[in-house]
């Protein structure tokens, strides 16, 4: 275990990665951070992150795309009772896991993670394999363009903590071509980081 997580960290933290999605069996849901809470209970503490609002609507753009997902029923064998609000939960809230991985790589390695639950079957068979392909294709394309959301996210808030102002920003940091932004003003039409899409900065090029 522990040269896997040295392994994992080696791997990691060079590459910068800012979006991760981790794929699991045994139910129908898209999970998000925090796994872990400070009460270390079974099950039933939502486990606030700050960016709380930014892992519901990631999970949310999976979930809203999968046709089993969104119905926030899995009916799986065994748990036909559990259902899913939107078909998302908060990790803690579902069950207490310490030490999971999108916990860590959001806390140690600065990238968003939310963990699919793609299907009742752990391991279905290859039958399956087609049908699964169909209901999370749309999924995983949806969920891929998101990874322009950190940018604008990073970008909207440090504007509106007064971090921008005449700021030197090299977004080869953030995984993107080398270049040199230089940021005049922030404008802003609210406090929802979401609202990509919205001019949020200005450059001087």
């Amino acid at each position: 275990m522990l040269l896997c997580l040295l392994l994992l960290t080696c791997f990691d933290f060079p590459n910068r990665f800012v979006l991760s999605g981790n794929f699991h069996g045994g139910t129908v849901v898209a999970s998000y951070p925090f796994d872990d809470s400070a009460l270390h209970k079974i099950s039933g503490v939502y486990s606030k992150s700050a960016d709380d609002e930014v892992f519901k609507y990631l999970a949310k753009a999976y979930a809203s795309n999968h046709p089993i997902m969104k119905t926030g029923t899995p009916n799986c064998p065994g748990d036909e009772e559990e259902t899913f609000k939107d078909g998302i939960t908060n990790g803690a809230q579902w069950y207490d896991v310490q030490g999971g991985m999108q916990d860590y790589n959001y806390l140690w390695a600065n990238c968003f993670e939310v963990t699919f639950e793609l299907s009742c079957c752990k391991y279905p068979p290859a039958s399956q394999l087609d049908q699964e392909w169909r209901n999370n294709e749309e999924s995983l394309l949806t969920f891929i363009e998101k990874v322009r959301l950190r940018f604008d996210y990073l970008f909207q808030t440090l504007c509106h903590s007064g971090w921008l102002k005449d700021l030197m920003i090299a977004p080869k940091m953030l995984s993107m071509p080398a270049r040199i932004i230089t940021v005049m003003a922030c404008g802003h039409t609210g406090l929802d980081p979401l609202n990509i899409g919205k001019e949020v900065y200005w450059t001087s090029n």
